[in-house]
């Protein structure tokens, strides 16, 4: 119980530092990605797509959460809002091999 309580706020604390919006975070955002919790993992990379070209930084390892099934979809959002050349290849080469 304790875990999935933890897990909760952890999905929270970081769509709240989406919604901030400043590159200042995506630093600690891109730790996040590497959470244990999948839907923490989603909700970081929901959070990465709000910040948008900002969130630059996250890209590479975006582009590692494409082999999670679990996050793919908002990982693949992510790297489409962010919208740097090397993500747009990444989503590219990933929907080519769909």
């Amino acid at each position: 119980m304790q875990n999935d309580q933890d897990a909760e706020v952890r999905k929270g604390v970081v769509l709240v530092l989406g919604s901030i919006g400043s590159e200042d975070v995506v630093p600690a955002l891109i730790q996040v990605l590497q959470d244990q919790e999948w839907r923490v993992r989603s909700n970081t990379a929901r959070a990465l797509e709000t910040i948008g070209e900002g969130a630059k930084d996250a890209v590479p390892t975006l582009i590692q959460l494409l082999q999670d099934p679990e996050v793919v979809y908002r990982a693949e959002e992510a790297l489409k809002s962010i919208g740097i050349p090397e993500a747009l290849e990444a989503v590219k080469k990933y929907r080519s091999r769909q």
